[in-house]
């Protein structure tokens, strides 16, 4: 009897084997790819509406309780501060900037997508990250930007309680103070134009019946690498009304000196108004006493107050204000 040859498969057909699963797999792996990342996706959504309700629930229980309000919150490493209840795996990186009514803006990723709200108003933005860069918009660090000043800006007033601005008042301290005292980065840039914040830009708060508005303005043509380090020694002044504004007065009207305060830069205390030279000057740039509002025409006044090392003026600094008599 006549054994049956075994048959095996021919070169070709391994070929064609072997390509129909080379298509298998070229259609089935990006979709699996892609279902693994829009679950991933998924949960990062679901994760930072926890950290969006939490943070939520955490103001309204300050508001009830009457407890000073917390306004940033930040991820580092996927630890979040000031601490929230959330469950499960936080992004990477975040930034919740939160207002008095509980309405935030922010910032987060991990790595992969990310998602921002540039103001409370705006709609969350989600999405991938594009080639693996997950920074925030350049919009948001400016807002970051502007919280870090303003946290520091009141940290500032934490132990000098009576200068804070009566209500209706305004007053203004200089952003290269801030530095100064550490209580703010010295290196501070403006995320728009990538330049170190000038010492010299003014921070202004506002009492409006009770609740304070900040105005801070990161825009100068003075902003640049040379304002990235903080002075050694330096004296601040807190103003009451802007520093450079131009104050209109009608003419045989009285004239009230709004305020300033001088402190010293070396400690950060307060020292006596003595140490501050206050000079005023008529239209026709000459010394006077005072400001006669019955001369019409533009005064200055000027501020001068020193940096002192061991006692002695190592430099002199001024602030013009002006005054206009019409």
């Amino acid at each position: 009897m006549e054994k049956k040859k075994k048959k095996g498969f021919t070169l070709i057909e391994l070929l064609a084997v072997i390509l129909i699963l080379g298509i298998i797999a070229l259609i089935a792996i990006p979709t699996v790819n892609n279902i693994l990342k829009e679950s991933r996706f998924g949960a990062f959504k679901s994760t930072v509406n926890q950290v969006i309700k939490s943070i939520e629930s955490n103001c309204q229980i300050e508001t009830i309780k009457n407890m000073d309000h917390t306004e940033i919150y930040e991820i580092n490493n996927g630890v979040i501060s000031p601490s929230v209840d959330i469950k499960g795996e936080l992004p990477n990186k975040g930034y919740f900037i939160v207002n008095n009514d509980c309405e935030m803006k922010f910032y987060a990723n991990d790595s992969l997508f990310m998602a921002q709200k540039i103001e409370v108003e705006d709609e969350v933005e989600y999405k991938e990250c594009e080639n693996g860069q997950c920074d925030s918009s350049k919009e948001f660090t400016y807002a970051k930007t502007i919280s870090q000043i303003k946290e520091g800006f009141l940290k500032w007033f934490e132990n000098k309680q009576e200068y804070l601005p009566a209500p209706g008042e305004t007053v203004y301290l200089a952003m290269g103070y801030l530095k100064h005292t550490n209580h703010i980065p010295a290196d501070l840039k403006n995320p728009i134009s990538n330049t170190c914040i000038y010492h010299g830009q003014y921070i202004g708060l506002t009492n409006d019946n009770g609740n304070y508005v900040f105005d801070v303005d990161l825009d100068s043509e003075y902003n640049g690498d040379f304002y990235c380090n903080k002075y050694q020694y330096l004296r601040g002044v807190l103003f009451k009304g802007y520093p450079e504004f131009d104050i209109e007065l009608e003419q045989n009207s009285t004239f009230n000196h709004l305020g300033v305060v001088s402190f010293n830069g070396n400690n950060d205390q307060e020292e006596a108004i003595s140490n501050l030279t206050i000079k005023y000057y008529n239209p026709s740039g000459v010394e006077a006493p005072t400001i006669d509002t019955s001369i019409v025409g533009n005064w200055r006044i000027v501020y001068e107050f020193e940096s002192i090392k061991d006692g002695m003026m190592i430099s002199k600094s001024t602030v013009t204000r002006s005054v206009i008599v019409k």
